[in-house]
């Protein structure tokens, strides 16, 4: 219980000191995102299209699940995104809530899982790893209805509050030490893997090696 409170305060410092963390992003636009902001990939971020999936009363009430695919290289891999979305309280810069990737049939991850080694800056290769047919986890409802400012930040992963748009911004927790940036935007149809430090790289592409 200590340890998983003290992950927990981590991350609203976290989210507290993030202006000064943000602001060095090197990127190229690659569409169009709401009220003329770019949405940006970069070397440290993969990006990739959802779209909404009906669960028919299957996910809990306060849940969105998405469809996500990923085209590079001829390849193309698809997974499913469920994820709680509580409503962030003016006292507090972060709501937590849980969340399930799930493994979509007919999808070939070889390249996306590559291009997240790269994004994630892990040092080992990518795993043959057992494949699952779900992998859960816990957020850290950073953000929502932000805009993508890459200049002037004030949410983690390049985000802001003014102007406001359609971005929620998430940090995922696979195990305490094992984190990584998922941005999501449903009005624009992306979603983005983001860099939250190097040293998780291997652990969190070994977790999503499963489930892809």
């Amino acid at each position: 219980m200590n340890n998983r409170l003290g992950t927990l305060t981590a991350v609203v410092m976290t989210v507290m000191l993030s202006v000064a963390g943000c602001g060095g992003r090197q990127s190229q636009p690659i569409a169009p995102g709401p009220a003329g902001m770019a949405l940006e990939q970069t070397d440290r971020s993969v990006v990739f299209d959802i779209q909404p999936v009906s669960t028919r009363g299957t996910a809990p009430p306060d849940s969105k699940t998405w469809l996500a695919s990923y085209r590079a290289g001829g390849k193309v891999a698809k997974f499913r995104i469920e994820m709680t979305l509580p409503k962030l309280s003016p006292k507090s810069p972060v709501a937590f809530g849980n969340g399930v990737f799930y493994r979509e049939s007919g999808s070939d991850p070889s390249v996306l899982l590559q291009d997240l080694k790269a994004a994630l800056q892990a040092s080992q290769p990518v795993p043959a790893a057992k494949k699952v047919a779900k992998l859960t986890f816990r957020t850290a409802i950073l953000g929502l209805k932000l805009s993508q400012d890459s200049v002037k930040p004030t949410i983690a992963g390049a985000f802001a509050s003014n102007p406001p748009g359609d971005w929620i911004a998430t940090k995922l927790f696979f195990n305490e030490d094992d984190e990584v940036f998922l941005n999501l935007n449903p009005a624009t149809g992306k979603g983005e893997f983001s860099l939250k430090d190097p040293d998780y790289g291997d652990a969190v592409v070994r977790a999503l090696a499963s489930v892809l």
